[in-house]
This record gives structure tokens, C-alpha cells and sequence, in this order.
């Protein structure tokens, strides 16, 4: 029996992602003969609902959200055993990773556009325990455009991450990092 699991963060698409629910569903249910839903409430959580598919052999993951729901959902399934199949839905306020992927970004297209039958492989990367599909940054601008308010995001959009980037180069620090890659290694600031 083919099983899909859905994974929707409410706060995503302007706080509309739960309008989207009937229509993905509905779309998966093309391809697999059950689909779950699962929504998140916290952090890791759809790191926990992915582990879950990967471990249940889910055939696939369709993912609602933005670039930090998309890189739980990919820290969820990354290297186990088995690996579903991995949709994902621009519901984000960057989109960065469907954008590279180019995903639509009109969120009824996206959806429409979803198609188990054609899948392509897409590089991963790894920083400690956590993987992510598209970018990694360390310092005081990425820790403000993470720590943006999802009230915030959802009034100012884009620019919500403007100002919480302005107010982080008031109190820059510098850090010290040590990467490993297939091709060569870095350390220091």
C-alpha cells in the first residue's frame, strides 16, 4: 500500500497554509492510496514526522512550509535507511531552497505541479547534526534573519528580515568556525 504523509506548518503561507490542507491532500491521494497529515505546533517537529515516514517507509514526504520547515522535514530523513520521496510547497516568506529548485512559487501551481512520477536528486549539506537543502551561514546576520518573529514576517514580509538585520550590525560579533569538506577543510574566523 503507498502512503505519502503530508507536513504543514500552520504559520506558513501568510498564516493560510491550513486553506492549502484539502488541496495537497487531494493531490497526494493521485499517487498513494493513504496520506496522512501531520501539522506542527513547535520546533522539530516535522523533523520528528519525518523521521517517522522514513522509518514506517512512507513513500513519500510532501512538505508545506519554508526554508526551515523544508530543512526540519530534509534533518528528518537524511541519511536513514530508507528515504521517502520528498515534495515541497513554497509557503515560506524566502522560498530559497524552491526557488533554486524551481519550484513555482504561486502556491496553487506548486501543488498542481507536484508529480511522484519525475524526481530528481538534490545535493544536501551537514552542519553538526542538522542537514540543510540549500544554505549555511554563521554569524550575527543569520542568527537575526533566524530569529525573526512570525508576526513579523507575516506584516513586513522580506522586509521583516531587513530589520532585524539592521539592528544585529549594531552588536556584530565574530566567530570562529571549523569546516570540513570533500574539498578541504577551514579554520578560523
Amino acid at each position: 500500500m503507498k502512503k505519502a504523509m503530508v507536513i504543514i506548518n500552520p504559520t506558513s503561507g501568510g498564516e493560510q497554509a491550513l486553506n492549502y490542507k484539502e488541496k495537497i491532500e487531494n493531490k497526494a491521494k493521485e499517487y498513494f492510496e493513504v496520506v496522512e497529515t501531520r501539522i506542527t505546533e513547535k520546533a522539530l517537529d516535522a523533523t520528528h514526522f519525518a523521521e517517522e515516514a522514513a522509518k514506517e517507509k512512507y513513500e513519500a514526504v510532501i512538505v508545506f512550509g519554508g526554508d526551515g520547515t523544508v530543512n526540519e522535514v530534509v534533518s528528518g530523513i537524511a541519511e536513514k535507511e530508507y528515504i521517502p520521496k520528498l515534495g515541497i510547497i513554497p509557503g515560506g516568506t524566502g522560498n530559497l531552497i524552491t526557488k533554486l529548485v524551481q519550484i513555482d512559487q504561486d502556491i496553487d501551481k506548486a501543488i498542481e505541479s507536484l508529480d511522484f512520477n519525475l524526481t530528481n536528486k538534490i545535493d544536501i549539506g551537514k552542519a553538526n547534526d542538522h542537514y540543510f537543502g540549500y544554505i549555511f551561514s554563521v554569524g550575527s546576520l543569520p542568527e537575526a534573519i533566524h530569529n525573526v518573529e512570525i508576526e513579523d514576517k507575516t506584516k513586513f514580509g522580506m522586509f521583516a528580515y531587513a530589520i532585524n538585520t539592521v539592528k544585529s550590525v549594531i552588536r556584530d560579533e565574530v566567530f570562529n568556525i571549523k569546516v570540513e569538506t570533500e574539498n578541504g577543510n577551514y579554520e578560523g574566523d
